[in-house]
């Protein structure tokens, strides 16, 4: 009688600990839940331009690459292959502006660096990115991607400056600005 009471209480053991673990595990997926529909109750899109830390889109996008090869077929011959940084890229691009190559030999490459910083950015963000010539007084620009941002609408900027291989100092200037949608015009 004995063994068998030893048995019964085993079993019962069993069957509790089968119970607390049932029930942790419905309070751990049950959390779980919530915080997922709390991150979908505030996401980005309804915040705007303010929810997004334009320094560290900034900081992102340079250390990201191109992921494609390009070659600035000119007096320099230049070839990329796709996993330089896109600091690096910029860089290469300001070069050759500012020795005089003709734009039509690199002109793939600013388009190709808009595209990657579009789609780092929510839709309903619209990304400008000028690199100014700090060598000069007053700064210029050496490359405008996208056109400069409305000054009426609500922006946020952030800029990193930076130096070129003969170390001329740039400085990359990144501002987001609400799209302009069809929809915004009551179309």
């Amino acid at each position: 009688m004995n063994g068998r009471m030893i048995r019964d209480s085993d079993a019962q053991l069993a069957l509790l600990d089968a119970l607390v673990f049932f029930t942790v595990i419905l309070a751990l997926c049950s959390s779980m839940v919530a915080y997922v529909e709390i991150c979908e109750t505030y996401r980005i899109d309804d915040y705007g331009v303010k929810a997004i830390d334009v320094s560290e889109l900034l900081s992102v996008f340079l250390r990201t690459s191109i992921g494609a090869s390009v070659e600035i077929a000119s007096g320099i011959d230049i070839e990329m292959t796709g996993r330089e940084s896109m600091a690096d890229i910029l860089m290469v691009v300001c070069d050759a502006k500012l020795s005089g190559v003709d734009e039509k030999f690199f002109a793939p490459i600013p388009s190709m660096i808009l595209e990657a910083l579009v789609g780092a950015c929510p839709s309903n963000i619209e990304p400008h990115l000028v690199v100014l010539d700090l060598t000069v007084n007053p700064p210029s620009e050496i490359l405008v991607l996208e056109n400069a941002p409305c000054g009426e609408t609500d922006t946020s900027a952030a800029s990193q400056k930076m130096l070129d291989h003969e170390g001329r100092p740039f400085l990359l200037v990144l501002v987001l600005e609400p799209a302009l949608g069809l929809h915004d015009l009551g179309v």
